[in-house]
């Protein structure tokens, strides 16, 4: 009696913890097997097949891992929708180094930045006059920056305030 108790409990407390688990998806598994198979490749521009099955997935190479081939690292999953408060075309995006925060630069000059895990906009900023052509992170991640169809330049740090 008293097992089963205590079986009940654990039980219980494992359907607590499964549904408090977030969905978290691991950027890094790919260019980890990249990494392990390089190595072994014969050529720089051999990479081995894709196979249409869940464990072929488990086997797939990033991007730059398929010269030969680079329809394969097209999506063909929609996963979210999200709209800007004005609406306008987005010329670029680029992931933060931790890869927790997307940002996009639009036509109107504005940089927006996204929460990566819920998809909902964190800031708002207007950075250039015109329409921004290209963000890019430095190596540490400490500044940004950002160019526009003008050919300005701007420094930023990662708390989105102008140097």
């Amino acid at each position: 009696m008293h097992f089963l108790c205590v079986a009940k409990a654990w039980v219980q407390e494992l359907t607590v913890e499964v549904l408090l688990c977030r969905r978290f998806v691991d950027p890094v598994g790919p260019y980890v097997n990249y990494l392990q198979e390089r190595p072994g490749l014969p050529g720089h521009d051999c990479a081995p097949w894709l196979q249409p099955t869940m464990a072929g997935a488990l086997q797939m190479l990033p991007a730059q891992a398929y010269h030969n081939c680079p329809v394969s690292s097209v999506t063909n999953k929609f996963v979210h929708c999200s709209q800007n408060r004005t609406r306008c075309s987005v010329n670029c995006v680029n992931w933060t180094p931790e890869g927790r925060r997307c940002m996009t630069g639009d036509n109107i000059g504005q940089i927006t930045l996204w929460n990566s895990g819920d998809f909902k906009l964190e800031q708002m900023l207007q950075a250039h006059d015109k329409g921004i052509r290209h963000l890019t992170h430095t190596h540490n991640g400490t500044f940004f920056f950002s160019s526009d169809d003008t050919g300005i330049i701007r420094i930023y740090n990662t708390k989105l305030a102008p140097l």
